[in-house]
């Protein structure tokens, strides 16, 4: 099971377990928990659907072509959880292929949905997914991170002069921190606009700047000092996704 964890860390390029030579069990960190529960609700989706197309359920006998499932999701949950979830899924359904789209347009990725190209889709919480069944659901954590040289020895930044790397306009997260700042009556000062969660992080780790992203894209960074975590004005909202599929 250790071999198994760290091959996955690997994959992830994350920490799933925090480790302490001799000091009592490993403990799941917040890359771990997070994945965790990713994985509990997308491979018991995804199960759920592929047992159902098999009709050895629901009696559909509708068989797709090589057996395959489609999966469409947005670049944060495509990149970080399900590539692996895919590769576990097969190896538990070594007949099922799991076919993973991702797309930083939402519109396209329900538009998938809707015109049948997908089977089931992991997408923000708030997106309007009619004639779709919701099975489950996801909360992401998000963060406030900073280049370590914006940083004061007090860790207090004013966040109404703060440079701020910020996600596309349109996208999901951008909406939502939008909203956030807003309601703290901050007009941020806005030095880069970017389309990946991926590309955030390397923003702000080349330029003394800030962001608000997923905490999962950050963890090592932030273990590694590459980029410092600093208090924002206020708590900052849930990021939640939903996983859905067309209703048949």
């Amino acid at each position: 099971m250790s071999a198994q964890i760290k091959a996955l860390e690997k994959e992830l390029g994350q920490v799933l377990l925090a480790r302490r030579a001799g000091v009592g069990k490993p403990k799941l960190t917040p890359a771990g928990r997070l994945t965790y529960k990713a994985a509990a609700t997308v491979v018991r989706v995804v199960g759920g659907l592929a047992t159902q197309l098999k009709g050895l359920e629901t009696g559909i006998t509708k068989e797709l072509p090589g057996e395959r499932i489609a999966v469409a999701a947005d670049p944060l949950v495509g990149l970080y959880l399900l590539p692996w979830l895919g590769a576990e899924f097969r190896r538990c359904h070594p007949g099922v292929e799991v076919r993973v789209l991702t797309d930083t347009d939402l519109e396209a990725v329900w538009g998938a949905l809707r015109r049948g190209g997908c089977d089931l889709g992991v997408v923000p919480a708030d997106l309007s997914t009619p004639g779709c069944a919701v099975e489950g659901s996801l909360s992401l954590e998000l963060v406030a991170v900073a280049n370590p040289r914006l940083v004061g020895s007090e860790g207090v930044l004013d966040w109404s002069r703060l440079p701020m790397v910020l996600p596309s306009r349109g996208t999901a997260l951008r909406q939502i921190l939008d909203a956030y700042l807003a309601s703290l009556g901050i007009e941020p000062r806005l030095v880069a606009e970017v389309s990946h969660p991926e590309d955030a992080r390397k923003a702000v780790k080349g330029r003394a700047a800030a962001t608000v992203t997923h905490a999962v894209v950050v963890e090592e960074e932030l273990a590694l000092g590459g980029l410092v975590k600093v208090e924002p004005p206020a708590p900052l909202p849930a990021y939640e996704y939903k996983v859905v599929r067309p209703r048949t």
